[in-house]
């Protein structure tokens, strides 16, 4: 089963428990915002470096701007793919600004696109305690626990995400996948049609996955059905990758439903 992933919050987000994290100047955030990260990178790292000024020099650069300086680096690092050297630089702002759950929620990412899992679930459990209402900390920590073999521990922080947030439906898709590792197919087809009524039926992974609880659970036409209906969507998206034909679906999920039923006939 596919799990939902969250990407690091970017810079400038704004209505969440922690301060803003402002870009240090218009002319960063516009490199930011216009994808030249490697120019973002090389301005952030000079302001890091600028010695703070002293008396004579004005005001004394603060702790929290340069813990600014350091988040967006990670965040450009990170689009650039550099994961550790990302979670370096997030780390170093969660040193200054040990308070802030964005730095430990990107940090946790950082950690886990570099595969350094257990470090991520402690950056996420950081951020969990500074914002423990946040559902998509919630989220991407039952991620981790999930990727670790942790099954049951993945299903009561992902039952968290969704009690936090109900119409969160990568959460149901993510409860889902928990529940059929735990070996409840039906419950996973429960989620999953949750997944799928909030997200309002487009999603070619909640139809996969619900496809496969469908199998597990002993339903083989249920699940050919549900490829024929997303096949009746069309999910095709500009410039994403292009599905897989749906026959082609259908073949593949009768091979594996006509050996299973045949066994339960005997």
């Amino acid at each position: 089963m596919k799990r939902n992933r969250r990407r690091s919050r970017r810079p400038l987000s704004r209505g969440r428990a922690s301060a803003p994290i402002p870009v240090p100047s218009p002319a960063v955030l516009e490199l930011l915002e216009t994808g030249h990260y490697e120019d973002a990178v090389r301005r952030l790292r000079e302001g890091i470096r600028q010695p703070s000024r002293g008396a004579r020099g004005g005001a004394r650069t603060s702790t929290a701007a340069v813990a600014r300086l350091y988040f967006n680096m990670g965040y450009a690092l990170s689009r650039l793919g550099r994961h550790f050297a990302a979670a370096r630089a997030y780390r170093r702002c969660v040193e200054l600004a040990p308070d802030d759950a964005d730095s430990w929620f990107n940090l946790g990412n950082a950690y886990r696109e570099a595969g350094a899992l257990r470090r991520a679930g402690a950056a996420y459990a950081a951020a969990s305690r500074i914002a423990p209402d946040d559902h998509e900390i919630w989220n991407n920590l039952g991620n981790v626990r999930a990727a670790v073999g942790d099954a049951s521990g993945a299903e009561a922080i992902y039952r968290r995400a969704v009690a936090l947030r109900p119409d969160y439906h990568p959460g149901w898709n993510n409860l889902g996948s928990a529940l059929q590792a735990l070996g409840d197919p039906e419950g996973a087809v429960h989620c999953y049609d949750e997944a799928i009524r909030l997200q309002g039926g487009s999603e070619l992974l909640y139809f996969f996955n619900r496809a496969l609880a469908l199998l597990a659970a002993g339903r083989p036409e249920a699940a050919i059905d549900d490829i024929r209906r997303w096949a009746a969507i069309s999910p095709f998206r500009e410039g994403g990758p292009r599905p897989v034909p749906a026959p082609d679906w259908i073949r593949f999920l009768k091979s594996i439903a006509a050996p299973r039923a045949r066994q339960e006939n005997r």
